[in-house]
């Protein structure tokens, strides 16, 4: 999602610092788009954090928005969750965009957005998915909380549902997939129809222009999912 949101942006002219792990996507996606500025970190660095958005500081002067689209989402029950996985959901979903965050908030322009990605889970965990819903709870009460001590700032939650076409589910294959997918549809948690990613890319994108068009109005909490009933069983 935070490739396409970004293609989308520099399709309409914006200026873009894109980040992430893998190298060679980044570049793929700057050569492409020249508006882009590729910057590969790993963001549960801390010193990563800081050093992304002094660069991106450098590359566009005053910060107009800020997504937070980085996420892991192992799949395991809560039996067999190790301590290691955790802590790497809780760095990378929770501690990252909050240590971004303290960091860009110097380079902010005064109408600024920033956008954390969350999900459908929260409040409504999925077997074999509950770390996951954990953080983006947890993702989702650090954002009331910088609405709180920085009501300077717009800071938005976008919860996104069921999306193909991105990395969620690329650790997900084999019975515990097929024994969790059967779980989420005999308790009605998931839709038949699935949305496309390049859709929803579009979509935040557009949500983004909107709150910047408008500062007088908060976009604090949007929500895409999927139309349409839900699947059924057989």
């Amino acid at each position: 999602l935070g490739r396409s949101m970004a293609r989308h942006v520099a399709v309409a002219g914006g200026s873009v610092v894109a980040v992430g792990r893998r190298h060679a996507l980044l570049e793929e996606l700057a050569a492409a788009h020249p508006g882009i500025t590729p910057i590969a970190a790993d963001l549960t660095d801390p010193d990563a954090c800081r050093s992304v958005v002094e660069a991106a500081a450098t590359s566009l002067g005053e910060i107009d928005a800020v997504v937070h689209a980085l996420g892991t989402s192992p799949m395991a029950v809560l039996d067999d969750v190790t301590p290691a996985t955790w802590h790497q959901v809780m760095a990378t979903n929770v501690i990252a965009p909050a240590l971004v965050t303290q960091a860009v908030l110097a380079h902010l322009a005064a109408d600024a957005v920033v956008a954390f990605l969350s999900s459908e889970t929260v409040g409504r965990p999925r077997r074999g998915l509950v770390p996951y819903a954990a953080s983006k709870a947890a993702l989702e009460e650090q954002v009331r909380g910088w609405r709180l001590e920085h009501p300077e700032h717009r800071f938005g939650v976008l919860v996104v549902g069921g999306t193909l076409g991105t990395d969620f589910g690329r650790d997900m294959t084999g019975d515990a997939l097929s024994d969790c997918m059967t779980d989420w549809i005999a308790k009605g948690q998931l839709t038949e129809q699935l949305m496309d990613c390049e859709d929803v890319g579009l979509a935040l994108a557009e949500v983004l222009a909107l709150a910047l068009r408008h500062p007088e109005i908060d976009v604090s909490t949007i929500t895409l999912c999927p139309p349409g009933p839900l699947a059924r069983l057989g």
